[in-house]
């Protein structure tokens, strides 16, 4: 069952249909995650507890230029935003959620985790400079995380969205105030439409 992270699926609602079938066929078993390098940075800064100085250098080995600069600027804007702030990070949960026909699978991975006297935050980072996150889509994802995450010890958690894609404005984060009332039936329509795109684009997975 091919997977598709969080972050490119939400991404990817922002495509009309014939552009989510382009983007799906671009996939063999799974697509390629252009912003690994800023989350492995992001983890080594946080869990890993390494400076910026140790942690950046994930996104600097890229040889892409232009990918390795998006990298760069998402670790060097966390970096500015936590800054002053006391957190005890923690490892983030993972899990996944299955599209009706369980042929695609959203790896729902946030991206950071941490403790503070408010609680439990849980937080996917959104680093799209060319795609402005919208309340309701944000809501989604908050919601994915929510209905996939919120066990154990992350029972209570907050799961949030943190907008690091704007050099020049301060990072805004989405909260559970963001979810839709209809959450579960977008997410279903989602997951479909994401899933029949899938299958136009591959149609030996049908």
């Amino acid at each position: 069952m091919p997977q598709t992270h969080i972050r490119t699926f939400l991404a990817a609602s922002f495509s009309d249909s014939m552009g989510l079938v382009d983007r799906y066929s671009k996939y063999g078993n799974g697509g390629y995650n252009y912003w690994h390098s800023a989350k492995s940075a992001i983890s080594d800064m946080t869990v890993g507890q390494q400076s910026y100085d140790q942690a950046i250098g994930h996104c600097t080995k890229i040889a892409r230029l232009d990918e390795a600069i998006a990298n760069q600027n998402v670790a060097k804007r966390f970096q500015d935003w936590r800054a002053g702030q006391s957190l005890d990070y923690v490892e983030p949960p993972s899990s996944t959620i299955s599209g009706p026909r369980e042929i695609l699978k959203v790896k729902v991975e946030p991206d950071f985790a941490y403790t503070n006297k408010d609680g439990v935050f849980v937080v996917l980072v959104w680093p799209y400079a060319n795609i402005e996150l919208r309340q309701k889509i944000a809501g989604i994802g908050i919601h994915m995380m929510q209905a996939a995450l919120a066990v154990g010890p992350f029972g209570s958690a907050t799961f949030c969205i943190l907008d690091l894609s704007k050099p020049s404005a301060k990072p805004k984060r989405y909260l559970h105030g963001s979810i839709p009332k209809n959450a579960s039936a977008l997410l279903a329509y989602m997951l479909d439409h994401h899933e029949l795109a899938y299958i136009q684009s591959h149609p030996s997975a049908a």
